[in-house]
Order: C-alpha cells, then structure tokens, then sequence
C-alpha cells in the first residue's frame, strides 16, 4: 500500500520534457521544494475542469497528493487552487 503525502504551495517549475512539476510548500509541511513527477494516472484538476501539465503555470497555488520516497515523488492528485476560470464556463455557457 502506497504512503500518500500532501501539501499545498505555489508551482515553481513545470518542466514538460521531464514530466515534473516543483511545488514551494506554503502550509508548513515541508521546508524547502517539493519535486514530483507526473505519471500516467496523475489526475490534474482546477475546480470540475481537467488539466494538463502543460496548463500549469507557475505562480498558480495547488493541493498536491504524491507518493513515493525522498528521491521518487511521483504526483497522484493536482489540484488547482487559483480561480481563474470564469464561474461561466463551469455551467456550460461562455
């Protein structure tokens, strides 16, 4: 069984040909960078919306769940906390 983690920050670095992401903790859980990769089965969401790695922007906050050890952090859940889509577009107008 997996020992999943979680904690939430501020997106430093996407980087789309490694397939990482680097999260600055804001919540205390951690001292310093949190650098996770992001697998096949990484669920990335902002609100009811689903995103990409590449949607990801730094600056943005973000809940992130991962698993693994100090060395192989790989991201379960993403999601994003900065509400910059328009309320519209969650109830299918524009």
């Amino acid at each position: 069984m997996l020992d999943y983690r979680s904690t939430e920050g501020r997106v430093a670095a996407v980087d789309l040909t490694a397939k990482t992401i680097q999260i600055m903790p804001t919540d205390g859980s951690m001292p310093g960078p949190v650098r996770v990769a992001i697998g096949d089965q990484t669920v990335i969401r902002q609100g009811m919306l689903h995103r990409t790695l590449a949607d990801l922007k730094i600056g943005e906050d973000v809940n992130l769940r991962y698993s693994g050890s100090a060395n192989t952090w790989v991201a379960d859940n993403i999601n994003v906390l900065d509400s910059s889509v328009p309320v519209a577009h969650y109830l299918g107008s524009r």
